[in-house]
């Protein structure tokens, strides 16, 4: 049974572009611990929209030794940009980003130097779940919708 308007038995729901996307239910089911032991947190604001109360973008680097520079695009449901920004990550660090989109779903785009890649299609709003989760270490990276 639906437990707000946005959610169906399978998920949540955005609509943007005329098109619909439905976050799998498990993804919203849990969340991971944020609590930090080790390195530190760091909060980049976008200033060029109104405030929100939560992060977009959530960027984690696990690498214990290098610094890794991030090259995140996302894309409205057009293609434009929406964001375009490289961001330093040091070992152990955690960024977030205040970005402020409108509710909807982007594909964002990562970069590492190296030209490691990965891409998703990510919900992202004023909810803490609708978000895009960041990760790299190891020489890999990944975009992982919602659960920040």
């Amino acid at each position: 049974m639906p437990t707000s308007p946005r959610e169906s038995p399978r998920g949540l729901r955005a609509s943007n572009c005329g098109s619909s996307y439905t976050r799998p239910a498990f993804v919203t089911s849990t969340m991971p611990n944020r609590q930090q032991t080790s390195g530190r947190s760091t909060t980049v604001p976008d200033r060029t929209r109104s405030q929100s109360k939560t992060e977009s973008l959530v960027l984690r680097n696990y690498d214990g030794v290098c610094t890794q520079m991030l090259t995140v695009t996302c894309r409205d449901c057009d293609g434009d940009v929406a964001f375009d920004r490289t961001v330093p990550v040091d070992p152990g660090e955690t960024v977030s980003i205040h970005t402020h989109f409108e509710r909807g779903v982007y594909r964002v785009e990562v970069r590492l130097d190296d030209d490691t890649t990965a891409t998703a299609a990510c919900l992202i709003g004023d909810d803490p779940t609708e978000c895009a989760l960041i990760e790299t270490g190891n020489g890999t990276v990944s975009v992982t919708d919602g659960c920040c």
